[in-house]
């Protein structure tokens, strides 16, 4: 008999609510919850069709293991199996090679459930090696080091109180697809229409006319990866025009002279000779910001991709907090979450690890190291070398950059094991593959940011116990994790007491009876941490939000809650110059310098697609289906004309690294002296994905550089945006 059920999405930040049918442990249909307290009936496209992939032939239904060469060579085993073999070669490599020798990959996928995450952290705390990946080195790592260095904790995230601004600009973002990240906005087209009707000004700063732009504001053209220098001018220009709240600042902040000092030298007119954006026009932005009540600046993966990702995003957050709009409504806020995380967390050292690679030195960010050098790291021989990696719901092989040394590398592993719903192109090169239950088959709250942080766009607290049962043989990952660790004998989440616990819940397993009952109450269940987490809150508990399945909200974002309140610096003040980023500054000269020489260049810009940014959705039919079915090159008529290029014709795109062959998208969406392309792309080798396997176009990250020179120095980001490229027809 069919039921509905309400959950919520766990595909990006937005967290949207849910209705899903279920009729003999199938998805019938997903609808969006029209009840739901924040989302009241929106929901994306990809959320609303992930049955395609939850019930994909292609899912992985039981643990696999690789016998041969080629899609055939795989072979179907057990779990003990999958443990024992896996915790041996671990066991080994540890006693031989050191901890270091074993690297975790954790990726998108894994992101938006509060417990995958958790898990995979605990197995490799066990481990005991410094070489955690994540993608955040390949999307946000930026915000995340600055954020630490000025505010104390790398998840202060001050976010644009939209719905209440005067000024809004938006500096390499795209909100009506990505959902204002890290805010999760649902509806955001919606919601910043409102906003332009009530009378606030939306102006995005973008080398693309996006679909933000084409829907709310206007449109200022800046060449690819200059967003540091127009950000500098603009501060430049608040400080010469009185633009900064210096009440404020000396109350709330310290080291403003040093900042000063650092963008004094930028002026309208310099910026302009790099970044295309007119002297006027800067002028123009500087006085609606500073006239509004109440502005923000905000920022994303357009700027966070550059190589200069990290000082832009330092450059403005500084804006909005001399502005005054730091805290203030109208400006940016900080929110909360269900307890005090950052006090917790900058207590224990949790998400604030000093690890450094061994390959360039980068210090870790939020725990992780750059992925921009883990080719490198399995690569180069010597102490600490990469032997083992272990990827959480990530494809590594498809996104990271210079793809094809990463792949060199994961097939130079000797042991890769993949704990994912697909195999993917990574996949393809593993040993291993284990079987991850999907968002529909677990219980889970909110992800990190809007559960424990407070990072949401309304604060809400969503539970949902899962909605599937397995079809086959696929597990949590708490359960996966756990007995790895198990298996491995590694002190699971560093304590020996709780291996022992899962070693001996397992064994009861076997027995049936007293012994299953004693084995259900020593198994380590999301529900069970949930529980606690929500004890420990004092604000609610488990059974309380499972009554309330379209949300249950929690305390809004407060103006004057934040400065001088919960900041994590040693003086409880704002570091308006860190000196990390005033080392760095110290490069902006020859930056400069670099960027006059490259002026006649046209510049390579990444691409964000609502519906296939996440590789793995393009095996879900409906996705790719038509013109969806590749990525294009999108260039201005004007390049176009030059280059000799056709409206459906075929460019080759190159750099040093290599070449790729697109179709031809020509749009006056693209400014002169830049060309877009969506990343994720060029599945043609993933036999694991029979959908994917048949959409064209090209894997971008093939032309784009890898190894440490290639990685911000700051925050371990990898240089995805604003790369030099030569096009030819094709």
């Amino acid at each position: 008999m069919a039921r509905r059920v309400y959950t919520f999405c766990r595909i990006c930040e937005a967290a949207c609510g849910l209705e899903v049918e279920v009729d003999d442990n199938r998805v019938v249909a997903i609808a969006p919850n029209r009840r739901h307290r924040v989302t009241r009936g929106f929901a994306c496209p990809k959320g609303l069709r992930f049955h395609e992939l939850e019930h994909s032939p292609d899912r992985l239904r039981s643990p696999m293991k690789r016998v041969g060469i080629g899609p055939h060579g795989w072979r179907e085993i057990g779990w003990d199996q999958a443990f024992r073999e896996i915790g041996a070669r671990v066991r080994e490599l540890r006693r031989k090679h050191g901890p270091d020798s074993i690297a975790m990959y954790a990726g998108n996928g894994a992101g938006f459930g509060l417990m995958p995450l958790f898990f995979a952290q605990g197995f490799i705390q066990g481990v005991g090696s410094r070489n955690v990946y994540s993608s955040a080195t390949q999307d946000c790592s930026n915000k995340f080091a600055v954020a630490q260095a000025m505010y104390g904790f790398p998840m202060t995230q001050p976010l644009p109180d939209y719905e209440h601004a005067g000024c809004l600009i938006l500096v390499g973002a795209n909100p009506v697809v990505s959902k204002f990240s890290f805010r999760g906005v649902s509806a955001p087209a919606a919601r910043l229409k409102a906003a332009e009707a009530r009378g606030a000004r939306i102006v995005s700063v973008n080398p693309r006319r996006t679909e933000t732009a084409h829907l709310v504001g206007e449109q200022v053209f800046i060449r690819p990866d200059t967003d540091v220098f127009f950000l500098l001018a603009f501060a430049r220009e608040l400080v010469h025009t009185g633009g900064v709240d210096q009440e404020r600042v000396e109350r709330h902040m310290r080291g403003y002279e040093r900042f000063a000092a650092v963008v004094e030298p930028w002026t309208a007119e310099r910026q302009a000779a790099v970044t295309g954006v007119r002297p006027e026009v800067l002028r123009d932005l500087v006085r609606s910001y500073r006239e509004a009540d109440g502005a923000a600046l905000y920022c994303s993966t357009g700027v966070n991709h550059g190589r200069r990702g990290a000082l832009a995003f330092w450059v403005l957050e500084t804006i909005n907090a001399v502005s005054g709009n730091l805290d203030r409504r109208g400006g940016t806020l900080v929110g909360r979450g269900l307890l005090d995380f950052a006090a917790f967390a900058v207590r224990n050292g949790f998400m604030m690890g000093t690890a450094r690679s061994r390959i360039g030195g980068f210090g870790a960010v939020v725990d992780s190291l750059p992925g921009g050098i883990l080719a490198d790291e399995i690569l180069t021989p010597g102490e600490g070398q990469v032997r083992a990696l272990f990827v959480a719901a990530g494809n590594p092989a498809l996104t990271l950059p210079d793809s094809n040394k990463v792949r060199s590398a994961l097939q130079a592993l000797e042991l890769l094991v993949c704990v994912d719903l697909f195999r993917s192109l990574t996949g393809n090169y593993a040993h291993y593959l284990l079987p991850a239950a999907s968002f529909l088959q677990r219980a889970d709250v909110n992800y990190i940011f809007q559960s424990l942080v407070g990072i949401t766009d309304v604060p809400v607290l969503n539970y949902s116990d899962r909605v599937l049962e397995p079809a086959g043989e696929e597990k949590q990952e708490g359960w996966i994790y756990a007995g790895l660790a198990a298996a491995a004998d590694l002190p699971f989440m560093g304590s020996r007491f709780l291996t022992r616990l899962i070693r001996t819940g397992r064994s009861l397993q076997r027995l049936r009876g007293v012994g299953t009952i004693l084995a259900r109450a020593l198994t380590l269940t999301p529900e069970r941490i949930f529980a606690l987490l929500l004890l420990l809150s004092r604000k609610t508990t488990l059974r309380r939000v499972r009554r309330r399945p379209h949300g249950l909200l929690l305390q809004p974002h407060e103006p004057g809650s934040f400065l001088g309140r919960r900041l994590h610096t040693r003086d409880r003040k704002v570091d308006l110059a860190p000196r990390v980023l005033l080392r760095a500054a110290q490069r902006l000269e020859a930056h400069y310098t670099e960027e006059l020489s490259l002026r006649g260049a046209i510049k390579l810009v990444s691409k964000r697609e609502l519906l296939t940014h996440n590789s793995y959705f393009q095996n879900g039919p409906s996705f790719v289906r038509g013109r969806r079915g590749r990525n294009y090159l999108s260039i201005s008529p004007e390049d176009a004309g030059r280059l000799g290029l056709e409206q459906g014709g075929t460019a080759v795109v190159s750099t040093r690294r290599g070449s790729i062959r697109l179709t031809v998208e020509i749009t006056p969406d693209m400014m002169p002296g830049a060309v877009a392309v969506p990343f994720g792309w060029g599945q043609q080798e993933a036999d694991g994905l029979r959908v994917a396997r048949t959409t064209g176009g090209a894997n971008v990250n093939l032309l784009i550089p890898s190894g440490p020179e290639h990685v911000d120095p700051v925050s371990g980001m990898a240089h995805l945006t604003g790369i030099p490229v030569e096009i030819r027809p094709g």
